[in-house]
């Protein structure tokens, strides 16, 4: 009888086991593929924000190009119309050229022709010479228009150049110049495919894949090799697989993938990642597993047939009294019933495996140690005043030896001690709290009660949150200069703008270095970052009860002083910086060294609650302005 018992157990238990496997191995399947869903939402969502953010600076820095073309040329005119012997000195027009930082200058008679400029090769061309020229003809019947072409190929050499034109004072000339749109190119760089991929972090064997709706052709990816193919020459050979909702399975450049996709207008971003590194968990996994099962297995049998060998005369109500006041959370009664051997034993058993319990809290310890992962487990309940937990809860809740003595003692003292950490609330995080008053230990609780019993679980996320940070401001921060580049700038001002009464006295400044293309000409770039960097550490050094300096790209910076008790004092703050161009030097190396220089413009507030994109576009225009101010003075 026993073997047939032993046998039909088994018998159970192997299928039991099977099943679980199989059970567990579907879930495990697709909850990574829920997660690469998930995962991939995220990150076709920062593609799409980065693309509108990219469009949203690409229309901003055409818009300021174009003004600063037609100032340009209004600046280049105004010099022609006071001096107008330059025209027949072609050394004089490139360097008053150079001076403007511009490439071309060309002089068109009244009927649209070139008679002068920096480039005698076009002498002679009209405004009936070609199509992108003769974007200008409609200038000579009307002498009040200014035009300014979009960036084109010129047709003489085809590099990317835009064009602006004005009629001088006295309406004797037309006045072109002309200019290699380095800022536009390198926004319009920033909306390809391929390089906002490159913006990315995809985990290991993930690429990603912008794919032509229409032809099918890869426009995009991060295997810039695939970039021009088709997505039949990557291993997708049934293009109605990117019409299935969800995922699906393929095999992409000779290796079994799974894919999930997005579409954007015409485009479908396509993210790939290879199933040895998608399921590689899942196969190891299943393997302990299959190994823990068939030991759990013997030892469950073994049980099973020891226990039947024994037999049940009396004592069962001593032994259920017992057991129902261990269930209702009294491990400390103790099962003591000898009316015969085999209770004996059994109450040994039963005494046994409460302690086991009780040491539930160690073997949890022990693996949480051996897995080297920063987690604690406590629990209680309220028919008894031990807390039991794991050796490293009182370490990640900061309680000294003797602390943690007290309130483990007594569950009333550990819950008052867990309810004053979460009292320290991290904001935006859901069960994060802060342990210390520096905000330097973070940790997440999380309880569950049923019916009196109290389950925790407390871990240390300190990494993770400083992670966070570090990410944050490394996205917020300008790598060359170390202040808020654009995003932390829009950032930092949204948040301070929205309590408008704790700004003070403030100004809004935006500082445009001058001279940098000559540095950069002159000494090289390498000199340039020294020189956006000197300028950087000037306006440090600007003394203000609180800032925010941010660098928005190439030679441009805003700064932000605040929190000043009266007008005299922003004033000084603000006129301390003014001072400071063209008074102060750096230098590029132990021989050389350059004054620095650098245009301005600012704007007042007091507890405003006006917007900082109108004040933004108000210092801008006066920056501009003494930028122009400063070119003609000198």
């Amino acid at each position: 009888m026993k073997k047939m018992i032993s046998r039909q157990l088994l018998r159970i238990i192997a299928i039991v086991i099977a099943f679980s496997l199989i059970l567990n191995f579907v879930i495990q399947l697709l909850d990574i593929q829920s997660a690469m869903k998930k995962e991939s939402e995220i990150v076709f969502a920062q593609i799409e924000q980065l693309l509108k953010d990219n469009s949203q600076d690409l229309s901003q820095v055409v818009d300021d190009y174009r003004t600063t073309c037609l100032n340009n040329a209004d600046a280049v005119a105004y010099i022609i119309q006071n001096k107008p012997s330059v025209l027949n000195d072609i050394a004089e027009l490139q360097s008053i050229a150079d001076f403007m930082e511009i490439d071309e200058i060309h002089i068109f008679d009244t009927s649209g022709t070139i008679v002068n400029g920096t480039q005698p090769q076009y002498y002679g061309l009209s405004v009936d010479s070609g199509e992108q020229i003769g974007y200008f003809k409609p200038m000579l019947t009307n002498k009040n228009m200014k035009l300014c072409q979009d960036v084109i190929p010129n047709t003489a050499e085809g590099k990317q150049m835009q064009y602006s034109a004005v009629w001088n004072a006295d309406k004797t000339m037309i006045v072109q110049v002309g200019n290699t749109p380095t800022r536009i190119l390198e926004a319009t760089k920033k909306n390809e495919l391929s390089y906002i991929f490159s913006m990315l972090t995809t985990t290991n064997g993930s690429d990603l894949y912008a794919i032509e709706r229409t032809n099918a052709t890869i426009l995009g990816s991060t295997n810039q090799e695939t970039v021009g193919k088709t997505i039949f020459d990557i291993g997708i050979k049934n293009e109605n697989r990117l019409n299935k909702r969800g995922g699906f399975h393929a095999t992409v450049d000779a290796n079994f993938s799974y894919c999930t996709y997005k579409e954007f207008d015409s485009i479908l971003i396509l993210r790939v990642c290879s199933c040895d590194i998608l399921y590689r968990d899942i196969f190891l996994y299943t393997f302990f597993m299959i190994i823990y099962l068939v030991i759990a297995a013997m030892f469950m049998n073994y049980s099973a047939i020891h226990y039947i060998d024994r037999h049940i005369i009396s004592g069962i109500n001593s032994v259920n009294k017992k057991l129902k006041t261990i269930t209702q959370g009294d491990f400390d009664a103790e099962v003591n019933v000898k009316t015969t051997p085999e209770f004996e034993e059994l109450s040994n058993h039963i005494n046994h495996m409460v302690d086991s319990i009780l040491e539930s809290t160690d073997k949890i310890s022990y693996v949480l140690d051996s897995a080297n992962l920063p987690i604690g487990v406590y629990e209680y309940s309220t028919n008894m005043h031990r807390v039991r937990a794991t050796k490293h809860t009182t370490d990640i809740l900061r309680m000294s030896s003797r602390k943690a003595d007290v309130a483990l003692a007594d569950y009333e003292l550990f819950e008052n001690y867990i309810q004053q950490i979460q009292n320290n609330i991290v904001e935006g995080y859901d069960n994060i709290y802060f342990v210390d008053k520096n905000r330097e230990h973070f940790v997440k609780i999380q309880s569950f009660e049923k019916d009196g019993n109290v389950l925790g679980i407390v871990t240390d996320v300190t990494k993770e949150m400083q992670k966070q940070k570090n990410l944050e401001t490394e996205r917020d921060l300008d790598v060359l200069t170390g202040l808020y580049n654009r995003r932390g700038l829009e950032s930092k001002l949204d948040k301070l703008f929205k309590k408008p009464n704790e700004l003070g006295f403030s100004a809004l400044v935006m500082l445009d270095a001058d001279g940098l293309k000559i540095i950069n000409d002159k000494y090289g770039h390498e000199a340039g970052d020294k020189y956006l960097c000197a300028i950087s550490d000037l306006i440090r050094s600007i003394d203000a009860p609180a800032k925010v300096l941010s660098r928005q790209g190439g030679d441009e910076f805003v700064l932000f002083f605040y929190g000043c008790n009266s007008q005299e004092e922003i004033e000084h703050i603000v006129g301390e910086l003014v001072s400071y161009r063209d008074n102060k030097t750096f230098n590029i190396d132990q021989n050389i060294t350059v004054p620095i220089r650098y245009s301005l413009g600012y704007t007042f507030c007091h507890n405003s609650d006006a917007s900082h994109y109108t004040m933004l576009r108000e210092v801008d225009d006066l920056m501009y302005e003494d930028k122009r101010k400063r070119k003609v003075e000198r």
